[in-house]
């Protein structure tokens, strides 16, 4: 389902910088939230940059844009 195909994309593209457009994003589940999370700390271990744009101010509360 859609949250495989995500899966398989994100993996697909790890090794490289990855900004996320997240503008069409009303609601985040967290399983979904738990794997955006995992690879922000998988993409700041390979030393490569990890965000998302667009973002509603309800989602950057999550603080995947922050350093920390």
């Amino acid at each position: 389902g859609f949250f495989r195909a995500v899966l398989a994309d994100l993996t697909a593209r790890r090794g490289q910088d990855l900004v996320l457009d997240a503008g069409q994003v009303s609601r985040l589940g967290g399983q979904c939230l738990q794997v955006l999370l995992s690879a922000k700390a998988t993409w700041a271990e390979d030393g490569h940059d990890f965000s998302i744009a667009d973002a509603s101010p309800d989602r950057k509360s999550t603080r995947l844009n922050s350093s920390h």
